[in-house]
């Protein structure tokens, strides 16, 4: 499994975990990953699947809707929830 080293450089990876909050009830963290263009951010945090969630902006959270409904379809997932 992919971790936040594997999608950031040290800089980044810096950035990202000096802007984490505290773990939630279900243990997940909010953090702001910088990235210099939509297409890295978009490439970078793929690999984590679902174990990331993509919240801002929405043109990117919008690539990753379809991208997971992309994938949902071709290995024939029951349903594709179309939020």
């Amino acid at each position: 499994m992919l971790g936040l080293p594997d999608v950031a450089d040290a800089a980044g990876g810096g950035e990202a975990l000096a802007s984490a909050t505290a773990p939630d009830a279900a243990g997940r963290v909010t953090l702001d990953l910088p990235a210099e263009s939509e297409d890295v951010a978009f490439a970078r945090p793929t690999g984590l699947g679902a174990d990331a969630e993509v919240l801002a902006p929405e043109g990117l959270r919008a690539r990753f809707r379809e991208h997971a409904r992309g994938l949902a379809t071709l290995y024939g997932a029951e349903s594709v929830d179309q939020r």
